[in-house]
């Protein structure tokens, strides 16, 4: 997978079910700094993740529409 290897995904899939876990467990009766603090953390690795995707997703037509303008100049 170009957005993330598969240490990466793997421990953000962790990450998430263990989140996950505690919403439904200690996490009803939990504060708002400690769902801010968990939030922060999934974030930190799926932020980078998210952008990769919308590069990978994006380069391709961009460079298409380049090689297009550049047929129309010449």
């Amino acid at each position: 997978m170009k957005h993330a290897d598969d240490n990466t995904r793997n421990s953000f899939l962790k990450t998430i079910g263990e989140v996950v876990d505690w919403i439904y467990a200690a996490g009803e009766s939990a504060k708002i700094d400690e769902f801010e603090r968990r939030l922060k953390e999934c974030k930190a690795v799926g932020e980078p993740i998210k952008k990769r995707y919308i590069f990978y997703s994006t380069v391709e037509d961009s460079f298409k529409r380049f090689a297009d303008l550049t047929q129309h100049i010449q």
